[in-house]
């Protein structure tokens, strides 16, 4: 089933982790027309806040920064700081996507959420099944399609808007069928997908990080 419109707010708050396309789909799935999503960041997650915000202009969607500065585990501030925002919105139209964010980050919004706006809609992006999954108290959560296309410009501005070559146009037609094939059938065994990505938190991303650390001190 899609998303039905009894699930969708006025009011969006979203948790900004290190991957904005979670947002971004919520952003664009979850929100009325002409809605205002808060951009729950940190000092650590600021620049992917601003490629999230980036990704959606031009639509009709409002965006407002929620800074939580370096109070990313902190209950007390984290609570106070979104509480605060939540008590200047005057409609009971209100959501939490906790996808993002850290896990201490999701628990302590979810709280600040549930105390001021009990009917507020939570939901998250369930990576395994690729739909939202909206929450129900006391009863099975709901599990919806999100049928939302992105283009190859759009997904690579999303993470990082270095990434695009303004000079190039990117290659629409696909490369090497056989290959993205075998690696989509390899990720759906669950057991191989969780130890791919620890590989990569592990070895891929400290090494990236050395050669990005090595360019700067040449620079």
């Amino acid at each position: 089933m899609d998303i039905a419109d009894k699930y969708k707010v006025e009011h969006l708050f979203l948790l900004i982790g290190e991957n904005p396309l979670p947002n971004y789909v919520a952003a664009r799935t979850l929100l009325k027309e002409g809605g205002t999503v808060y951009l729950v960041f940190t000092k650590q997650t600021k620049s992917h806040k601003i490629c999230l915000k980036d990704g959606l202009k031009g639509l009709t969607i409002k965006c407002q920064d929620v800074d939580l500065a370096n109070y990313e585990s902190n209950a007390f501030h984290i609570r106070e700081i979104i509480q605060k925002k939540i008590k200047s919105i005057k409609t009971e139209s209100l959501g939490l996507n906790y996808t993002g964010g850290t896990k201490a980050m999701a628990v302590h919004a979810y709280r600040a959420m549930k105390e001021l706006k009990p009917n507020a809609v939570f939901s998250y992006l369930d990576p395994r099944r690729l739909k939202m999954c909206i929450d129900q108290e006391n009863n099975k959560p709901i599990f919806c399609n999100v049928p939302l296309e992105l283009s190859l410009e759009e997904l690579f501005k999303l993470h990082n808007d270095n990434f695009w070559r303004k000079d190039k146009t990117p290659i629409s037609h696909p490369c090497l069928p056989e290959v993205a094939a075998k690696f989509a059938e390899f990720y759906t065994n669950e057991k191989l997908a969780d130890e791919w990505r620890d590989w990569c938190k592990k070895k891929l991303r400290p090494q990236k990080k050395n050669m990005m650390d090595g360019k700067k001190k040449k620079i």
